[in-house]
């Protein structure tokens, strides 16, 4: 017997019958995830040392914090845990329109918010890097990236309202992809998925090898460098719903795997891996199976500041970068960088924390509630 298997005869009811709740170890994971990217932003992105400008005012102070310069991998972790989610979202909704509502209601209702909040504060006290135009928020709350514009209109310089934005943009698309091949191929969904897969792999490899901006550019907007990981994220979603490991599956989580490699290839240009991204991809992975068949470990995440922290991830994950900084920056024209530091930066931390629990008891959540249950009227 398998060990999916054994697990859900061990829990003595079937995990399709509980798809209708949230899953606790899965927030748990989320806030794993939001926790990694927010110590990758403020310690290691926008240090000197880092990728972004050296905004932090501490500068490398915090840059030793061990696995902060791979924290980008957090997204990672949430791309696999949404393409489980929305799979199991698409086998309880009836109709694409149905699924495209729900999607929405998750979606942009907090975006607007947290938007709004991050332009007011950025514009307020944020550094110069910071200062969204009007037409840059716009853009940026439809999860649409100002930059395609920009260079439509001339304004190369255009950029997100908040970078962490980018994520949403991936998200959108894969929302429209499986939405689509869901409802249109119905039985012959999968095959049409992996075909998807199949292509963005090739893209992958052509532009790899040939280096043409055009298959880059063809393969960025077909989220070509993170289709692989909704893959992984619905293939566990199969397997932990129906209680095996079906042939077809091990397929698919073989070519996967095999596209996975290729990406990582690619994006470290053939170079030697360090040993903290090693470390990490490896961990995204390990986390992902443990938290959906790992007893010992699902019982360490039912830790529930853990759980509400990741419920609450979206909106903390809208709302720490800009505002975070913003708040620093503001504060570091007062103090010395080690003393933002010292009190500002975990009174940064506490605060977002809060507001984001507000954001998703008071408004996040009952608005979603709301939005689908007049869906369900309507329908």
């Amino acid at each position: 017997m398998s060990i999916v298997a054994t697990e859900a005869t061990r829990i003595g009811k079937s995990p399709r019958a509980r798809a209708g709740s949230r899953l606790a170890p899965l927030d748990a994971l989320r806030g794993i995830a939001i926790a990694w990217v927010a110590i990758f932003h403020f310690c290691s992105f926008w240090a000197p040392s880092g990728a972004g400008d050296p905004l932090l005012p501490y500068g490398d102070l915090l840059a030793w914090v061990p696995f902060a310069s791979v924290g980008y991998l957090g997204v990672t972790l949430f791309f696999m845990i949404s393409g489980f989610v929305i799979l199991m979202t698409l086998e309880r909704t009836a109709s694409l329109i149905d699924f495209a509502v729900r999607r929405s209601a998750r979606i942009w209702p907090t975006l607007v918010l947290c938007g709004c909040l991050t332009w007011l504060i950025a514009l307020a006290i944020g550094p110069e890097q910071f200062k969204a135009s009007p037409a840059e928020f716009l853009l940026s709350i439809f999860a649409f990236p100002p930059q395609y514009i920009g260079d439509l209109t001339g304004q190369s310089d255009w950029g997100w309202l908040d970078g962490a934005y980018w994520s949403l943009w991936v998200e959108v698309r894969f929302y429209a992809m499986i939405g689509v091949c869901y409802y249109l191929l119905k039985s012959r969904w999968m095959t049409g998925w992996f075909a998807f897969q199949g292509i963005c792999a090739l893209l992958l490899l052509g532009f790899s090898f040939t280096n043409l901006g055009v298959l880059d550019k063809i393969g960025s907007l077909l989220f070509y460098q993170d289709v692989v990981y909704f893959s992984f994220g619905m293939i566990a979603f199969k397997v932990y719903s129906e209680r095996r490991f079906s042939t077809g599956m091990r397929v698919a989580f073989g070519l996967s795997a095999l596209h996975a490699l290729v990406l990582v290839l690619h994006l470290t240009g053939g170079k030697p891996f360090s040993a903290e991204f090693v470390f990490g991809y490896a961990t995204i992975f390990i986390l992902f199976w443990a938290a959906l068949w790992h007893e010992p470990f699902k019982n360490l995440l039912a830790w529930q500041p853990l759980v509400q922290i990741g419920r609450a991830s979206y909106s903390f994950y809208l709302l720490h970068q800009v505002i975070g900084l913003s708040i620093m920056y503001w504060a570091s024209q007062m103090m010395p960088g080690w003393a933002v530091a010292a009190f500002v930066l975990p009174a940064v931390i506490i605060l977002l924390l809060a507001l984001s629990r507000a954001v998703f008891l008071n408004y996040e959540q009952p608005l979603n509630r709301k939005i689908v249950e007049l869906q369900a009227q309507t329908a």
